[in-house]
């Protein structure tokens, strides 16, 4: 037994059962809980876990430091799930616009705004736990101590980032700040693009498309995507292409989504220590898929065909993934063009 755990046990008081669960909690989440869930594709457990270990992990505030490294992956798994809900509805109102349904396609663009404002509020907690337990991203990086952190440090901007999206889509009901995704552009630059499969970059890149005045001078934020898409893909852990596909779709750029999703076709084995990020990845670009099908066809992409498309003719827009950042949020949705409000609908009709 060792020393630290037999004075513990001795002790009249300062140290208490409680008190090494929640330090063994926390430890064991970090160490070994999301490590090993990142080695699953099963993104339904995933979500569920985050949902179930969230109150029970956090609870451990109260007779211990919070948790809050531990806490970034939990939040954003719990998001995964309503992230499901979101894009369910959008389709449900989709199906309903083709079928001459208003108040179904207006009850679906409720559901939706409710599920897009419960992924907010998960993705800035997760955000909100990063710079508790690290710091804000800004002019200096954290000293990362380990590995943990800065894995903590990548999904935790990406938890910003959609944390952002979602708010957007629920007509700014959770209040995200509108200055985050520069903060998160400047955090980014404190990982390594080769390392972590181009995310970095094409978290930056996300937010110089999208914000007006925010594209360096001299970079190329088209080509720092398709750079970044290609160190994903050697990696074999998708992530910045699925971020690329997203910033594809908001600006309407159908040719290069219409590209990003059949390179999804390619049969790839995923790194096998990160393959929830790559199962992730998919899924957010099957998500998109299943909207260009949904306009098109009336169904989701065919089970088994993620990779093929509707064909349609091309067409380019200059939307951006996060116009109007700076100015009053508007109803949009994280994965596509904005799709028509309950008024619109009844005028769709």
């Amino acid at each position: 037994m060792r020393v630290d755990l037999i004075l513990c046990l001795m002790a009249l008081s300062g140290c208490s059962l409680t008190q090494m669960t929640g330090d063994m909690m926390k430890t064991y989440t970090v160490e070994h809980m999301t490590p090993y869930m990142m080695t699953s594709d099963d993104l339904e457990m995933a979500c569920e876990t985050g949902i179930s270990m969230g109150q029970v992990l956090m609870s451990f505030s109260r007779v211990v430091s919070a948790p809050h490294i531990a806490a970034v992956g939990v939040y954003a798994t719990a998001a995964t799930c309503s992230d499901e809900a979101a894009w369910r509805e959008e389709l449900r109102q989709l199906r309903a616009l083709r079928a001459g349904n208003a108040p179904e396609a207006m009850d679906a663009r409720i559901a939706e705004k409710r599920a897009h404002a419960v992924s907010a509020r998960r993705y800035y907690a997760s955000y909100q736990h990063l710079i508790k337990g690290l710091r804000e991203p800004g002019d200096r990086c954290p000293e990362f101590i380990n590995e943990h952190e800065e894995t903590a440090w990548m999904l935790g901007l990406l938890s910003g980032l959609q944390a952002t999206l979602h708010d957007r889509a629920a007509s700014g009901a959770v209040g995200v700040p509108l200055d985050l995704p520069k903060k998160i552009a400047r955090g980014s630059q404190c990982l390594n693009d080769e390392k972590w499969w181009g995310v970095p970059a094409a978290l930056r890149a996300a937010v110089w498309v999208s914000v007006p005045g925010a594209v360096p001078q001299g970079q190329d934020p088209w080509a720092t995507l398709a750079k970044a898409r290609a160190q994903g893909e050697q990696a074999k852990v998708r992530l910045a292409s699925a971020i690329a596909a997203q910033v594809a779709a908001s600006a309407g750029k159908r040719a290069l989504l219409v590209e990003i999703i059949k390179s999804f076709k390619v049969a790839t084995k995923p790194a096998p220590q990160w393959r929830l990020i790559d199962a992730l990845a998919a899924r957010q670009v099957e998500a998109i898929s299943d909207r260009l099908w949904t306009e098109d066809r009336g169904h989701r992409t065919p089970f088994g065909e993620l990779g093929s498309v509707p064909e349609k003719e091309e067409e380019d827009g200059q939307d951006g993934l996060l116009d109007g950042i700076e100015e009053d949020p508007a109803p949009a949705t994280p994965t596509s063009a904005p799709a028509p409000d309950s008024k619109e609908a009844e005028e769709a009709l």
